[in-house]
């Protein structure tokens, strides 16, 4: 039972993360406090939800795979400058690891920003998709393209699938 709590509890906690990561953005974006900025990220989450889902799986797990590429290159780097110039095999793999984690770990933090920048475009364009089509016209029409594009298929897909269900 106490192992189902904790399950609970910390599943419960990650929601709460993940919907406070969204209302900071809105409240650096908006200027709301940040009761109004929950009520504006639950609001948006209910109206967008599988696309904000969608959009912080992709951009994590691409910015993952940029962090552990990275750290793989310095951690290589390390290892072989380490050993051409000591000719120790073994302190040159703890050299490599060593470089591999730093790189790492500085890579995901400078790559976070990048994470913030992508949330922040998210909220901004869910909010109000039409500002984007007056600053950034050619922006605004490459992703509304991209995205209708994406709708379309899903709702064929759907419409495939009720006429498949009902000829049974």
């Amino acid at each position: 039972a106490r192992v189902c709590i904790e399950c609970l509890l910390s599943f419960l906690r990650d929601i709460i993360d993940y919907i406070n990561s969204y209302a900071l953005c809105f409240v650096a974006i908006c200027g709301e406090d940040f009761c109004t900025a929950a009520k504006s990220t639950w609001s948006l989450l209910k109206s967008k939800g599988f696309d904000m889902i969608i959009n912080d799986d992709l951009i994590g797990f691409v910015l993952t795979l940029g962090c552990l590429f990275c750290g793989l290159l310095i951690g290589a780097f390390g290892f072989l400058i380490y050993w051409a110039l000591t000719d120790k095999l073994h302190a040159a793999i703890v050299c490599g690891v060593i470089s591999f984690i730093l790189a790492y770990v500085i890579i995901g933090i400078v790559l976070s920003v990048v994470e913030s920048i992508v949330k922040s475009f998210f909220v901004c364009f869910a909010s109000d998709p039409y500002v984007l089509s007056s600053t950034h016209p050619e922006i605004y029409r490459q992703y509304h393209y991209k995205h209708s594009q994406q709708d379309t298929r899903i709702l064929d897909r759907a419409t495939q699938v009720h006429l498949d269900s009902k000829e049974f």
